[in-house]
């Protein structure tokens, strides 16, 4: 059975602020699709990026990058920043579609910088996402850029941050991340903790279904909020990064095979994370989905790994075993080590 795939993401990002009152006043190229890079395979998994609160200025004119043009070129690096996503690019149609606010305190697709996007006019956002020629109508997801600086009026001074959500509760295969980098200064958007957001959000979280290993909330994990994570993403083949066994079921976590094997010592069982501090269990110490900042989380961890590497196999229709996996994952591991080895040699 073939399975066709599109992704569409939704990436807030903040932007410089921009005086009050402006509207737009030229639509002509609203709705144009641009792309940005083709899959060679028959069926490659479709990315489209759209921005929300970008006036008529905001855009390129003459051959010349605008605001909006150079925040997409930054969502494309953190879509491919790291493995396996970075060496599978091949896999990846991108698109931009151009969206038109009407102005700064109006915006087309409502949706709101203070709570990373949790209010939003979803049917507006994949109506302009259809506007792409995307593989399969009914599996996509959108990235949104929100110039937040503008619909806001005011520069918010908190760090990067987002949210990832399905659109609908019987498939994980719509989806809608928003990422939002909230700092001044004209390449606000062109920053590395910017593009890791990107990719704890889009890669992990809606490619890889992936849970956070970060924990902010000093207790154990509910009950309820247990079953929830194993009903509402578990059925799916999500939250392949945590685990609620623990030491006492060492034989049966969910990476017990990455712990048995030599080459992947850094993988063991580490307590904490979907926000809680106990009852719930990660594969590794630290990871791009446990921290973003730039001291941090610079790679998604083995099991990680293999959960994206077989869902974007799965989404074209590729079979994918774990002896594919591994061999994938120690080639690409020895081409990570072999480029920093050249760029220390470079210095």
């Amino acid at each position: 059975m073939k399975y066709r795939a599109a992704i569409i993401l939704s990436v807030a990002i903040l932007l410089p602020f921009v005086s009050p009152g402006y509207q737009s006043k030229d639509y002509s190229g609203d709705g144009t699709v641009t792309t940005i890079c083709k899959s060679d395979k028959s069926h490659g998994i479709d990315i489209v990026i759209m921005g929300d609160g970008f006036t008529d200025r905001d855009f390129g004119r003459g051959g010349k990058d605008g605001l909006y043009e150079m925040a997409v070129k930054d969502v494309v690096r953190g879509l491919f920043l790291c493995p396996p996503s970075k060496f599978m690019q091949e896999y990846f149609n991108v698109y931009s579609v151009k969206v038109v606010s009407p102005g700064n305190r109006s915006t087309a697709f409502d949706i709101s910088p203070s709570d990373f996007g949790n209010k939003r006019n979803d049917y507006a956002i994949l109506t302009y996402a259809k506007k792409a020629p995307l593989v399969d109508s009914h599996k996509f997801f959108t990235v949104v850029i929100l110039n937040s600086a503008v619909t806001l009026n005011k520069v918010i001074d908190k760090e990067a941050g987002g949210g990832t959500f399905p659109v609908g509760a019987q498939s994980k295969d719509i989806f809608i991340s928003i990422v939002s980098l909230q700092k001044t200064g004209a390449k606000s958007y062109d920053s590395l903790s910017f593009r890791k957001v990107v990719a704890h959000e889009v890669i992990g979280h809606a490619v890889g279904l992936l849970a956070d290993e970060y924990s902010y909330i000093d207790d154990i994990i509910p009950a309820d909020k247990k079953a929830k994570l194993v009903a509402d993403w578990e059925k799916f083949g999500g939250n392949a990064n945590i685990d609620f066994g623990g030491p006492a079921a060492m034989d049966s976590v969910k990476w017990c095979k990455f712990i048995e094997l030599h080459d992947y010592p850094e993988v063991g069982l580490f307590q904490g994370g979907a926000t809680y501090t106990r009852g719930v269990w990660r594969p590794t110490q630290n990871s791009i989905m446990r921290n973003i900042s730039q001291a941090g989380g610079d790679e998604f961890n083995p099991p990680s790994r293999e959960a994206i590497y077989k869902r974007i196999k799965t989404f074209v229709g590729e079979e994918c075993s774990w002896e594919d996996f591994l061999m994938f994952d120690r080639t690409i591991q020895y081409q990570v080590i072999k480029q920093f080895l050249e760029s220390e040699r470079g210095k």
